[in-house]
């Protein structure tokens, strides 16, 4: 099965945090260019990696879609997931999506260089 992230994910999303809503370009890659395409994905945000979601090739799982957030900050509940499966690849990449909006909204506001104050990426 070949993936191709869908044209809803490439384009901009309003994230919410405390500051109110911020447009944000959420862009897809390849996560290894330099192989032969594979459902891997990598998904960026002004440039540095927020998460990836990948099909899972193996086990008794397969078939199903990995997503997880690389994006971390401490302030983000403990209950709130930062990685999952799901039946879908679209489906994945709008959970990664939203786990990075539930981090977003736990961060106070923006720097003037355009990072969240205290994430890590």
């Amino acid at each position: 099965m070949h993936y191709e992230p869908s044209a809803a994910l490439a384009k901009k999303h309003c994230l919410l945090n405390s500051a109110g809503l911020q447009p944000m370009e959420i862009m897809w890659r390849l996560t290894h260019e330099d192989a032969q395409p594979k459902p891997d994905f990598t998904a960026f945000e002004s440039g540095k990696a927020i998460g990836r979601v990948c099909q899972i090739e193996d086990g008794p799982v397969r078939g199903l879609w990995l997503w997880t957030m690389t994006a971390a900050q401490s302030a983000l509940p403990s209950d709130h997931p930062t990685c999952g499966r799901a039946a879908e690849g679209g489906k994945a990449g709008r959970c990664l999506i939203e786990a990075y909006q539930a981090l977003l909204a736990h961060l106070p506001t923006r720097s003037t260089s355009g990072n969240k104050v205290g994430l890590r990426r």
